[in-house]
């Protein structure tokens, strides 16, 4: 498979006129170099897969007979620490019964600390491991949703609560209905009109009114956008506008501590003192391959 994948790589670029005839030279060595990062690609996976076997067996012989896939690997997880980068590999578990896949699925992710990758392999002392069961899981996602919104969800049988914009005000109203939420967001103009105002450096705000419907969304029927959770096409929960220096957090438990951004949603691990942020991307990816046998 992997010969297949570097074959057609570089078939692809060798067909292609990217580069000059007289500059055969630098295309023979960007298409080596091409293949040599998907290679490395490749290979670390292979053997990030490895260790993780290698930890189940080790240390959760409750898991038996499983399948371990890995959900997204190198493209979903941007990592940012004051120490370093910290990198995210997640993958689930799910159990076999006499061959068959049975059960629910639990995730395994591996945080990787900087410099755990290098020209000798991989250092197993930079990896740490931890197992999410899917309503631990689903727990994390209802307080990262909740910490990013003005709206507080309670969690109703692992459920997302929707909500309807009702209207939208220039002003912040003095006195609302109890049931009316707010949140705070640039007024969406034309493109003239915003080239405007980028001369004239204004930005100016609108009051969303949400109100709560009567339907409920599991995580596997949802996506994480920037601006709020979407069921389909239709938002269902808002999002706080954020700057790109904004963070929000919260104390999640002994080992976490939970953050959003402008577009991300981020793990500080407490063991590492690094913090990971990870792309709404990813954890769309994750409540698919997680959740997938409920939609079965």
């Amino acid at each position: 498979m992997k010969k297949t994948f570097l074959l057609i790589i570089i078939s692809a670029l060798m067909s292609s006129n990217i580069y000059p005839q007289d500059n055969n030279d630098l295309a023979a060595a960007a298409i080596i170099g091409l293949a040599a990062s998907a290679a490395a690609i490749e290979q670390h996976k292979e053997n990030l897969e490895t260790f993780a076997t290698n930890y189940i067996l080790s240390n959760h012989r409750e898991y038996v007979n499983f399948r371990l896939k890995a959900i997204g690997f190198g493209s979903g997880g941007k990592a940012w620490s004051d120490n370093g980068t910290l990198s995210f590999f997640p993958f689930y578990i799910q159990p076999l019964n006499k061959g068959e896949l049975s059960g629910e699925r639990d995730l395994l992710i591996c945080f990787a600390s900087s410099g755990w990758a290098n020209d000798f392999g991989i250092d197993i002392t930079k990896l740490k491991w931890k197992i999410l069961k899917s309503d631990e899981w689903e727990k994390l996602m209802f307080e990262l949703i909740n910490l990013s919104s003005p709206i507080e969800l309670n969690n109703q049988d692992n459920k997302i609560q929707s909500f309807d914009i009702e209207g939208i005000l220039s002003k912040k109203p003095e006195k609302l209905d109890r049931e009316i939420i707010i949140n705070k967001v640039t007024e969406k103009k034309s493109m003239s009109d915003r080239m405007n105002d980028k001369k004239n450096k204004k930005r100016k705000y609108v009051y969303e009114m949400w109100r709560k419907d009567k339907e409920l969304f599991h995580l596997s029927q949802i996506k994480i956008k920037a601006s709020g959770v979407n069921h389909k096409t239709k938002k269902i929960v808002p999002f706080y506008e954020l700057n790109g220096d904004d963070y929000l957090t919260k104390d999640y438990d002994d080992s976490f501590i939970i953050l959003s951004n402008e577009k991300n949603f981020g793990l500080f691990v407490k063991d590492t003192e690094d913090f990971v942020l990870i792309s709404r991307t990813l954890i769309n990816r994750i409540n698919e391959e997680l959740f997938e046998t409920i939609n079965q």
